[in-house]
């Protein structure tokens, strides 16, 4: 999969979608999707699972996560949960509009990406959005993604 093959892809989508209990499964989930755009195999399975993420962005343990085996998973409590949700959300919202942009929905792509800029705080994905909006001759629309890029702290 990750040399571009739509064959594995397509095979492994079903078994890394299988409903299993585990905290870490959105993580799998949201690197597949990156798989998935970086190699521009199966947008549009995709996006579906982007926008799985993006509506059970609440419920993701974001801190620490600890494994017993007589209680299970134990999620510690983290006071900065909310910011944390709201970065993974504007990252979700980011990689769903590069998605639209690959299926070549424009109009959709452009409302993903206003959604997510004010919020992004990924370098990689504010420079893919300002280089989706320069591939667009819309420079100007570009303009914000840099802004936010200079201000973020490598």
């Amino acid at each position: 999969m990750r040399h571009g093959d739509s064959v594995q892809a397509r095979k492994y989508l079903p078994l890394i979608t299988r409903w299993e209990q585990d905290p870490y499964k959105w993580r799998t989930y949201n690197e597949y999707v990156q798989l998935l755009l970086d190699h521009k195999l199966m947008l549009q399975e995709a996006s579906k699972l982007n926008l799985y993420l993006l509506d059970s962005v609440a419920a993701y343990p974001v801190s620490l996560i600890r494994y017993f085996p007589e209680t299970g998973y134990l999620v510690a409590h983290d006071p900065a949960k909310a910011d944390k949700l709201r970065a993974i959300k504007a990252e979700i919202m980011a990689n769903q509009g590069l998605i639209t942009a690959q299926l070549n929905q424009p109009e959709a792509a452009r409302e993903w990406f206003a959604k997510s800029i004010p919020t992004l705080q990924s370098a990689a994905l504010l420079r893919a959005v300002a280089l989706q909006y320069q591939q667009w001759n819309d420079p100007d629309s570009a303009i914000p993604c840099w802004g936010s890029l200079s201000a973020c702290s490598f």
